[in-house]
């Protein structure tokens, strides 16, 4: 068999993936990273010395199945052997040739993903790519000096019978939402609701979910779901970004969290280590991390550092909303993944909505992650057979 490289086609600088098949993306992907944390966390030492099929094989079986929306049962036969060339190694591959190798049956398939893994694998796994894709634009000449993070919620529609999916009056249907923050149209983390939920508490999740990637952002822009002291706060001190958000209509400055304001409460503490002849940078450090366990409010001196931001972007309101209109970057993503996955709940059970909402996520990760790792920055996710 001749082996076809599509790496011209497909890397090179406004390349469309029309017609390459998804298994030589797949085959320039390296998983090694994720496979030797996955071999760790979810096989027993002693497996090694008996056969079972690699997890970087399965993973992207996944991929190949969660693209094209195959079921588990239909997935192994819809591989060609152009497919199973680029999939497998060398050594594999000459043995199935020789009817030595078996592909893993359907039921092996489904309990890789649901059993060995789960969620929480599935989440670490998610977590991980999030952190590769991090890896490369930090080191990219193009993006890495400044990185625009972008956090917002995409509706993800359920059957018109569902039983156990919110009605959001807003969409006017019934649903649950992804919360997802990207960074350039890059996706790097994803949380499942309800589909009445509040984003704000989303929001938060995602901040803290990916403060261990060290990201580099330069920005964090949000919708005005987003618009809480809080969030100001955690975007600014956990993230060390600028948070741009949009402010609601019904704004007001808060005087007690004016610069002048808030250099004499770091006056007043200065038993606690407050320095006044610090930058207002570090005064505003010292507030958010100042520990307030007996209070009512234990977040009181967040809050205040929220409230301090937020009254710049008042002042800078116009600036805001033009910087705003980057958001755009993450809702091209969020219709490419409707156009090209499945990306809602209809058809799904109650208890596995979750998992297969973050399975189209992590495999649009892994595709874009395949670009970057071979220096390229396209981004299309369609086209592939």
């Amino acid at each position: 068999m001749v082996s076809v490289s599509y790496t011209s086609d497909l890397f090179a600088e406004g390349a469309s993936p029309y017609g390459v098949p998804l298994t030589f993306l797949l085959s320039q992907l390296d998983l090694s990273a994720i496979i030797s944390d996955i071999e760790k966390t979810y096989y027993a030492p002693c497996l090694t010395h008996y056969f079972h099929y690699r997890p970087e094989l399965m993973l992207k079986l996944w991929f190949f199945k969660q693209y094209h929306k195959l079921t588990f049962r239909n997935v192994i036969a819809s591989l060609t052997d152009d497919d199973l060339f680029y999939l497998l190694t060398a050594k594999e591959w000459e043995e199935y040739k020789r009817h030595e190798f078996r592909l893993p049956s359907p039921s092996a398939l489904h309990y890789f993903m649901h059993n060995r893994l789960g969620e929480e694998g599935l989440t670490r796994i998610m977590f991980q790519l999030g952190k590769e894709i991090l890896h490369y634009l930090n080191h990219h000449p193009e993006l890495a000096k400044s990185q625009n993070a972008i956090i917002d919620s995409t509706p993800l529609e359920a059957s018109r019978y569902s039983l156990y999916n919110a009605y959001n009056p807003y969409y006017g249907i019934l649903m649950s939402k992804a919360h997802i923050i990207s960074v350039e149209g890059y996706p790097l983390y994803c949380i499942f609701s309800e589909g009445t939920e509040d984003d704000g508490t989303y929001g938060h999740r995602l901040v803290h979910a990916i403060k261990s990637m060290n990201p580099q952002f330069a920005t964090c822009l949000c919708d005005g779901g987003y618009d809480n002291f809080l969030m100001y706060a955690e975007i600014h001190e956990e993230l060390k970004a600028v948070p741009v958000i949009r402010i609601r209509d019904n704004y007001t400055i808060h005087f007690e969290a004016t610069r002048k304001e808030i250099w004499k409460l770091i006056n007043s503490l200065w038993k606690e280590g407050g320095d006044v002849h610090d930058s207002h940078q570090k005064k505003l450090t010292f507030l958010y991390n100042l520990q307030l366990e007996d209070m009512k409010n234990p977040d009181k001196y967040k809050e205040l550092v929220g409230m301090n931001l937020r009254n710049k972007n008042i002042t800078y309101y116009k600036e805001i909303e033009e910087q705003l209109k980057r958001r755009g970057r993450c809702e091209q993503f969020h219709s490419q993944m409707k156009d090209v996955f499945m990306f809602n709940v209809k058809g799904c059970q109650k208890y596995s909505r979750a998992n297969y909402v973050m399975l189209d996520f992590i495999t649009a990760q892994a595709m874009m992650l395949a670009y970057l790792q071979n220096g390229s920055l396209n981004k299309s996710l369609a086209g592939f057979v």
